[in-house]
């Protein structure tokens, strides 16, 4: 009986000797950009939540990459499913013009789960010039201003940039990167992105190869030792072939 009592604390005395091991192989943390809906930053800051006739809602960001986010609900009755309208260029009735529209009937967090919205804006309007945006919430004779005339840049990927990442980038974040983060054409842009080259974004000044040389709290250390080492000569490459 007295050997039995003595397993457990023999096999957490082994446990805890072994931790340190465990802590210095488990040094992962995202390389990319968050993937999760709303999970990443968004130059074009946050808007005011707004409420009128019934209605309240949001533009929670605009992301470098061209999405639209944000949330709209009846602010009494959940089962309400808001419309989401989309004007470039000037405000609904004022010179705007519609170019789309979803429904806020995405999932997310607490109250407002089932009620948020993301919007993939078309290319022609996400070509690294400044652009101003409307955003409407509707239900039946119902309408709610979510922002007007607010300005954003935004960018499209290009395919020589994405041709790049898949012939020579993304091997290479393999071979270094695979065993702590996802390799992703569309998760390492969106780190290549922040911030934008119109916010002074730069081919040594983006959260990818800031994360890379072991930046931003990056658990994986520095994995190019100087800025012109690969990956991270690589990375500059691929950044000059999306942004010049």
């Amino acid at each position: 009986m007295t050997s039995n009592k003595k397993k457990p604390f023999k096999l957490l005395v082994s446990m805890l000797a072994l931790a340190p091991l465990f802590i210095l192989f488990s040094n992962c943390s995202d390389l990319e950009v968050g993937s999760e809906e709303g999970s990443w930053s968004s130059e074009d800051g946050a808007g005011s939540v707004v409420s009128g006739q019934g209605l309240s809602g949001q533009l929670t960001g605009i992301t470098a990459d061209g999405r639209v986010m944000g949330w709209a609900m009846d602010e009494n009755n959940s089962s309400v499913t808001a419309t989401i309208d989309f004007y470039i260029g000037g405000a609904r009735n004022q010179g705007g013009t519609y170019i789309s529209s979803v429904l806020a009937n995405r999932p997310g967090g607490g109250v407002r789960h089932g009620h948020f919205f993301s919007y993939e804006l078309p290319s022609e309007f996400r070509t690294g010039a400044p652009f101003e945006i409307s955003v409407y919430a509707r239900h039946e004779s119902r309408n709610l201003t979510l922002t007007q005339n607010q300005s954003y840049v935004a960018y499209t990927p290009t395919e020589a940039g994405r041709a790049y990442f898949q012939s020579t980038l993304a091997p290479l974040l393999v071979q270094r990167c695979a065993s702590c983060h996802s390799v992703d054409y569309t998760l390492q842009y969106r780190g290549l992105i922040l911030p934008s080259p119109f916010a002074g974004g730069s081919p040594t000044n983006n959260e990818l190869i800031i994360k890379a040389r072991g930046g931003a709290s990056h658990g994986g250390g520095n994995r190019c030792g100087n800025v012109d080492s690969s990956p991270c000569r690589e990375i500059q490459e691929w950044w000059s072939l999306e942004f010049n």
